[in-house]
């Protein structure tokens, strides 16, 4: 299994994702490239494969862990903390980073769908 991180162009700056290109792709396909958290609803195009449940173990990085969702529905995942299996820290920091991979319009709809 290629356990390579795929680098994801975002607006105005790279992250790396923890899934690998394959399971991000099949995760997307999944869904039919859907926001998963607004059953498509929201209307952004560029979605992020995010962990269902964050417990480093055996299934963390199969496209079956994962779900297709607009960076919105992600950074509201992470500020509401819903998986106990990360620390405050690690919550936090995940907050920030999909924070700053947001579009203004993506920061909007987040602010006025809260």
């Amino acid at each position: 299994m290629n356990h390579e991180r795929s680098i994801m162009g975002t607006e105005g700056r790279d992250y790396i994702s923890a899934f690998s290109a394959q399971a991000r792709q099949a995760i997307l396909q999944r869904a039919d490239n859907q926001c998963e958290a607004h059953d498509g609803g929201c209307g952004f195009d560029r979605l992020e494969a995010a962990h269902i449940v964050h417990a480093r173990g055996e299934n963390y990085n199969s496209p079956d862990n994962g779900q297709a969702v607009c960076r919105p529905a992600h950074f509201d995942q992470h500020l509401n903390h819903v998986d106990p299996s990360l620390t405050d820290y690690q919550n936090d920091w995940a907050a920030q980073q999909i924070w700053l991979r947001m579009t203004p319009a993506e920061r909007q709809y987040y602010i006025t769908h809260q």
